[in-house]
């Protein structure tokens, strides 16, 4: 057993005659050219699951959340006339939160209008 391991034969296959090797002995799919990208894309629009409302409502609570707690933020930084490093920290996250959760709302419905297209 061990001669067959390390023979000749073994030691010169190549990825090019693997791939031939695996490919003759494969079975191939039959052609089917009605079915086609354009037949997925002309496909219903799958309904949306209770998950996916829930998603979004909890993006938009999100939204509204960050949008109410930034404006009490920063009256209360004007009413104290001195703005931190901290404050500016606080305001790039709260940017940053505003902005990911948007495009959280808006990234599902680009994407599905670019792959119709």
């Amino acid at each position: 057993m061990n001669e067959i391991i390390h023979s000749k034969e073994y030691e010169e296959i190549t990825d090019d005659k693997l791939r031939n090797l695996f490919h003759t002995g494969a079975l191939q799919a039959p052609p089917s050219p009605w079915f086609t990208q354009n037949v997925l894309h002309r496909l219903p629009d799958r309904k949306r699951r209770v998950a996916s409302f829930i998603e979004y409502a909890l993006y938009i609570i999100g939204i509204i959340a960050t949008v109410i707690y930034t404006t009490i933020y920063v009256i209360n930084t004007l009413k104290s006339s001195v703005v931190t490093v901290n404050d500016v920290i606080t305001y790039t996250i709260l940017v940053a939160l505003f902005v990911s959760l948007c495009y959280m709302v808006i990234a599902p419905f680009v994407r599905r209008d670019i792959q119709k297209a």
